[in-house]
Parts: structure tokens; sequence; C-alpha cells
């Protein structure tokens, strides 16, 4: 189930996490060579979970 669409009011994260058995999350960074050391910090900045 995907769980993004609440019925009643608005979803805070401690709901769709209980609601949840994954939460995948979307990160928009910059692709070019050029900003290569900010794409590499703006990963790990949000300590990912492989």
């Amino acid at each position: 189930n995907v769980v993004n669409k609440p019925e009643h009011g608005s979803l805070d994260w401690v709901k769709i996490c209980e609601k949840s058995s994954k939460v995948i999350t979307f990160i928009d960074l910059a692709g070019h060579e050029r900003y290569l050391k900010t794409t590499v910090f703006g990963m790990t900045g949000h300590a990912p979970d492989f």
C-alpha cells in the first residue's frame, strides 16, 4: 500500500512511519560533473541507508 493520501486531515511523519513498512525519499541533486562535490555532500547529508 502507498501511504501518501490521508482520508481525513493530514499525515505527519509519525503516522506515515506507523502505517509503512518502508519509507522512500527522493532527493533532487545536481548531475553535472562540475557539481560533484555538492551532489556527494547532498547524498551523504541525508544519511542514506542502503
